[in-house]
């Protein structure tokens, strides 16, 4: 049974961009009671320990996997994070604050190119108006990547989910 669910949540997260055997990893490590370690995984998967190696970072990367200490033990030990809400914030809102920070940064270059561009007394009015209609775009664009932050600081602060779960609340669709 186990299996099924494992199974699903490996092609979830290859759905998502993070491989299915990062998946299974992440299923094994769900489902296992204890903590782990990197040869019990190569144990029960059959793959080497570079490759559980590999997988493990990749989900403490997007911190669905964390390491555990034991006094005592010498090797290291890891944990599933379960909750899957904090899985999806760490996921989604890690992935959508990069856009943001990629986007932005562009945003503000190509302003200042324009910007000086249109400082420019050589240039010809058909390219001030391209130029005009794109910085109108990449102005509208802004509102996106503004959305996509006040997302992220609701998810990140929990109120986006008390919100989804307020069953009495009617503004919902």
């Amino acid at each position: 049974m186990r299996s099924l669910v494992v199974n699903s949540i490996a092609q979830t997260m290859d759905h998502y961009g993070v491989n299915s055997t990062t998946g299974l990893l992440y299923g094994l490590m769900y489902f296992h009671n204890d903590p782990i370690t990197l040869d019990e995984m190569c144990a029960k998967m059959g793959m080497s320990k570079g490759s559980m190696s590999t997988g493990v970072r990749k989900l403490q990367e997007n911190k669905m996997v964390h390491r555990i200490f034991r006094p005592g033990s010498r090797k290291d030990l890891y944990r599933a994070e379960e909750d899957f809400h904090k899985n999806f914030i760490n996921f989604f809102c890690r992935r959508w604050e990069d856009e943001v920070t990629i986007n932005m940064k562009a945003i503000e270059a190509a302003e200042t190119e324009y910007q000086a561009l249109l400082e420019r007394d050589d240039l010809p009015a058909d390219i001030a108006r391209e130029i005009e209609i794109d910085l109108a775009k990449i102005d509208e664009s802004k509102d996106y990547y503004r959305f996509l932050e006040k997302l992220i600081a609701r998810c990140e602060s929990g109120e986006l989910f008390r919100w989804l779960a307020d069953d009495n609340d009617d503004s919902t669709p």
